[in-house]
This record gives structure tokens, sequence and C-alpha cells, in this order.
């Protein structure tokens, strides 16, 4: 049997946001994630939690970089 590896985690994770598949990769997130989104991002700096704030910031991102992908 083979081993997981957290780097394997973390390529899995990229790769259903990669294909668009948030809850996909949820799967791999604490359901009370705290996201973080510095001021570079958002002028005030702001904080989204749980599994809906990571769908609310990917939201965000999708609504705000026409074309926003994710590479690996």
């Amino acid at each position: 049997m083979t081993e997981t590896t957290d780097i394997d985690v973390a390529q899995e994770a990229y790769a259903a946001f990669a294909r668009g598949d948030v809850d996909g990769a949820l799967q791999y997130l604490s359901y009370d994630i705290e996201w973080h989104m510095g001021t570079v991002f958002s002028r005030t700096g702001r904080t989204f939690n749980g599994h809906d704030g990571v769908r609310e910031v990917f939201a965000l991102f999708r609504e705000a970089l026409d074309d926003y992908e994710v590479q690996l």
C-alpha cells in the first residue's frame, strides 16, 4: 500500500480547485478554516470562515479575475 504524503494531499486539493471543483477541494480543508485575505486583494483585508467562506473566496476570484486559473 502506498502512503499518502502531505504533498500528495496538497496536489490533490489544488487539482480539484484547478478543475473548478471547490467542493472536492474542501474535503482536504478543515470545516473551521479561516482564510485571511490580505490587503493586496482587498482594501481592508478580510477573514472568510469555514467551507462557505472558501466558496465565497473562489466566487470572488472568478468574478474579479476573468482568466483565473490554478496551475500545478
